[in-house]
């Protein structure tokens, strides 16, 4: 059987990997805006944005790519925010799932929950080393 602290691990670099995915993705973004986006939206704008207009053709490839620079991006964020949730369902096994999907997914509420809930993540991993987070204001015995 794997130690629990293995499969923290591997969950903490899943969150890491998605997220450097995700960086890399929006980068590509701009780095597409930057170089095509605004000639594009300038030439799609000059045919009325017709798809059957024969000038549509001519930019059927940028808008390709954009479309999928649009997917990686989508794809990253869902990625990114699995494996966020699959790592605090690790590090908080004692708590509900519904509990942290909902702090997630419930309007107003997911302004609010998802750093507190990433807080007790925090000080109950510390709780459990026995020692204090670097710079926290409660000791590990909560007080």
């Amino acid at each position: 059987m794997r130690s629990a602290s293995s499969e923290v691990s591997r969950s903490a670099a899943a969150v890491y990997a998605s997220l450097g995915a995700q960086v890399a993705a929006t980068a590509a973004m701009v780095l597409f805006e930057h170089v095509r986006g605004r000639r594009l939206s300038r030439e799609i704008a000059a045919f009325g944005g017709d798809p059957h207009n024969p000038a549509a053709r001519e930019v059927v490839g940028a808008v390709t790519v954009f479309a999928i620079l649009i997917l990686l991006l989508a794809g990253a964020t869902v990625a990114a925010a699995v494996a966020y949730l699959g790592w605090l369902r690790k590090v908080r096994p004692a708590s509900s799932g519904l509990y942290t999907l909902g702090a997630w997914l419930v309007p107003g509420v997911n302004l609010v929950a998802p750093p507190i809930v990433a807080d007790q993540a925090w000080r109950e991993a510390a709780r459990g080393r026995g020692a204090a987070p670097a710079g926290s204001r409660c000791s590990p015995a909560g007080g």
